[in-house]
Formats: C-alpha cells, structure tokens, sequence
C-alpha cells in the first residue's frame, strides 16, 4: 500500500537509533492494523518487535501487559493520554507522501513512563478483549 513503506522506514529508523539495552525493553504501537499490518511485514527483516494494536482482530494477539520502557507511538496525532503517561516524548518523523491516505501520520518516541502507564494498559487490554468473550 502507498505509504506503508515510509511508515515502516520512520519506525525502523526510530528502532535503530536505540541502544540494545533500549530495544530490548521497546514496544511498538500503532493505531490502526493498516499501520501495524504495515510496520510488521517491513519491519520483520530489521529485527522489530511485532506491533502491538487495538484496532479490530489486531487485539487478539495484543499482551495482556507491558513492562516496556520505550514506546514507539504511531498516530496521527499526540493524544493527551500520551503526553500524560511519558515524562519524555519526541517526534521521530511523520510520513511525508501525498498519495498516501493518511499522509502526515506520526511516529513518536515516547520513554520514561509515569506512575500508571502499565496498569492502564492491563485495564484497557482487558476492556476491549473482553468484548470477544462469551
């Protein structure tokens, strides 16, 4: 898909710049499985962590918890929950292609996580998960 490649080239390029102590302790996370579909199948040969997303059946195979430090952060735009939850946060680029749908898109680097993040993440994994459960 038009613009997947340079979605996947930001994240990769962010990944890098990490010291290995860093990578091993990154998640990814994309808004959309178009995004995630996307930083998946390009970034599999660099070596990513496989994305994590709640966007449709992508949840599924989404951790129940986290204990990264890093966050790669893909969305079209900082929400505040982000900036509340990292005490560091900065732009590492945004897809640049006008053909792409959702040109402008951000990839940010987010470290140091506040007090909360993780339990966040457990209570709303779990909240959206449990809509497949009978």
């Amino acid at each position: 898909m038009t613009g997947w490649r340079e979605l996947a080239e930001i994240v990769i390029e962010t990944y890098q710049s990490l010291s290995e102590a860093e990578k091993s302790n990154c998640a990814i996370y994309a808004e959309n499985y178009g995004q995630a579909g996307a930083i998946q199948y390009h970034g599999k040969k660099h070596g990513l962590p496989e994305p994590v997303c709640f966007h449709e059946t992508f949840l599924l195979w989404a951790p129940d918890s986290v204990t990264q430090q890093t966050l790669i952060y893909v969305n079209d735009e900082l929400g505040q929950d982000i900036q509340q939850l990292f005490a560091k946060i900065e732009l590492a680029g945004q897809v640049d292609n006008e053909y792409f749908r959702e040109n402008g898109l951000q990839v940010y680097l987010c470290q140091n996580p506040r007090e909360g993040f993780q339990e966040l993440y457990r209570e709303k994994v779990g909240r959206l998960k449990n809509r497949y459960k009978n």
